[in-house]
């Protein structure tokens, strides 16, 4: 018989580790205490069926962690703050974007599986380098508050060249509203001030989106643009982007 079989999940977790956990088990451990009817991984099954798996969890608002039977506002608190922590930990890639596909090959999974918006920032150095993707806002199933702000700090905090804005709708209809045309020149105005460019405001409906730099909405700024698809990046060497990043440390 197996000598782990009949312990609980924390003992199991302090011998055997995360890796020999399924999803279900390691919700159930971050969850803590279940309900009066149902247990802890109960808890965590229905969360993962209700809501459609492990990324739709990663992704959902406290409130529609509340929706699940057997989630009170403890489990909510606790499960979605657990999930940002260690989303914040996570060491963001080192990707170039040069132009619109590179953005929206980053940025669209974000967006396959939501159905309320989000608005998501992406930060970037001189020569396109990824400093930081950061979710900026959580919002309805139709709208979600820009922010000049929000959106801005993050950029001066990082030192960031530019940031592009991406934001979903699950209306299904990826064609910016008026809403969007004015909270991106609000943005745009603010980015400015601090001496940080907006490359570009993306919208999502997957499987389509829409870029209001290719769009011709968004001015070009600094060194000319090679076309409406492109970033203004500075071609460099790894060499040149070391010696960049140590003088702005």
């Amino acid at each position: 018989m197996n000598s782990v079989q009949g312990l609980g999940l924390r003992e199991r977790y302090l011998i055997e580790g995360e890796a020999r956990f399924e999803d279900e088990e390691l919700l159930a451990l971050v969850i803590g205490a279940g309900s009066a009817q149902r247990t802890a991984r109960q808890v965590a099954a229905l969360l993962l069926s209700s809501l459609g798996g492990l990324d739709a969890v990663l992704r959902a608002p406290v409130e529609a962690l509340l929706t699940v039977p057997g989630v009170g506002l403890a489990q909510a608190t606790r499960l979605h703050a657990a999930l940002r922590l260690a989303e914040r930990c996570r060491p963001t890639p080192r990707l170039q974007v040069r132009e619109v596909s590179d953005a929206v090959a980053l940025l669209g999974p974000i967006f396959r599986r939501l159905d309320h918006e989000e608005l998501h920032g992406l930060y970037l150095n001189a020569y396109g380098r990824v400093l930081a993707l950061r979710r900026l806002g959580v919002g309805t199933d139709t709208q979600v508050l820009v922010d000049p702000k929000q959106v801005l700090r993050p950029a001066v905090q990082l030192g960031a060249y530019a940031v592009i804005l991406a934001h979903n709708h699950p209306s299904g209809d990826p064609r910016p509203s008026l809403e969007d045309f004015t909270c991106t020149m609000r943005v745009l105005q603010a980015a400015e001030i601090v001496g940080t460019r907006l490359f570009d405001h993306l919208i999502f409906a997957p499987p389509e989106h829409r870029s209001l730099r290719a769009m011709g909405q968004l001015p070009a700024r600094g060194r000319e643009l090679s076309g409406a698809g492109a970033y203004a990046v500075a071609p460099c060497s790894p060499d040149d982007e070391a010696n960049h990043e140590a003088q702005r440390a």
